[in-house]
């Protein structure tokens, strides 16, 4: 299994973790220092109450070191939207590389299959098409029809195409992996272009929002 989570997506999610672990530091050490200004206020407050000279310089430090403190936490979190919108641009990216990739795969396959379908055209005298490789019978689970019966077998004869045999609970209907390829390929520019949508409309997708992240496809 294969999941999103390329080098350039680790990147920004570590940008993002280490963003949100900046603003959380901050904003501790922010609280601190004002627990500290608090008290320093407190201890002038009383000394001047209590005829003596109050000691400010305390005060005058922690309010300039809180202004400091104050400063850096609002940059840091104006930092992160930045930080998350080039984390779902990776994402989008990552999902446009991942179609292209599946489609190349599909259209190598039917490029192959063209190879043998064109002999197998002169062979039949019939202009067969990769239309043919959309679907395929499993090879039990299936009655035959009942103009196609020869007998008591109900066994369908192995030239039957699907719309003369009959399907029992067990029988399934395979689907080439060409098939799965396009499909895959088509959610996937379904999924880049919806995030584009809520780029271009929000300017930012919010992690919890994203629902790519962690998506997984089949291996090639």
């Amino acid at each position: 299994m294969e999941a999103i989570n390329t080098a350039g997506l680790q990147a920004a999610e570590q940008a993002i973790s280490d963003g949100e672990a900046r603003v959380a530091a901050l904003a501790k050490r922010l609280e601190d220092k004002q627990e500290q200004l608090r008290a320093a206020e407190k201890t002038a407050a009383d000394s001047a109450l209590a005829g003596g000279t109050p000691r400010i310089g305390f005060v005058v430090r922690f309010r300039g070191e809180c202004q400091a403190i104050e400063g850096a936490l609002r940059a840091a979190r104006e930092a992160l939207p930045g930080l998350q919108r080039q984390r779902a641009e990776a994402e989008v990216a990552e999902l446009h590389r991942l179609a292209r990739d599946r489609q190349s795969e599909a259209e190598e396959i039917e490029r192959q299959a063209r190879k043998h379908l064109s002999r197998l055209s002169e062979l039949e005298g019939v202009p067969y098409t990769i239309s043919v490789l959309s679907s395929q019978r499993s090879a039990t689970g299936w009655y035959a029809a009942p103009q196609f019966l020869e007998g008591a077998n109900v066994e369908p004869a192995e030239w039957l195409g699907l719309s003369e045999v009959l399907r029992d609970v067990a029988g399934t209907v395979l689907e080439p992996r060409s098939r799965t390829l396009r499909a895959e390929a088509g959610e996937l520019q379904r999924a880049a272009a919806d995030a584009e949508s809520r780029l271009a409309q929000a300017g930012v997708v919010e992690p919890a929002e994203t629902m790519f992240r962690g998506m997984i496809m089949p291996n090639k």
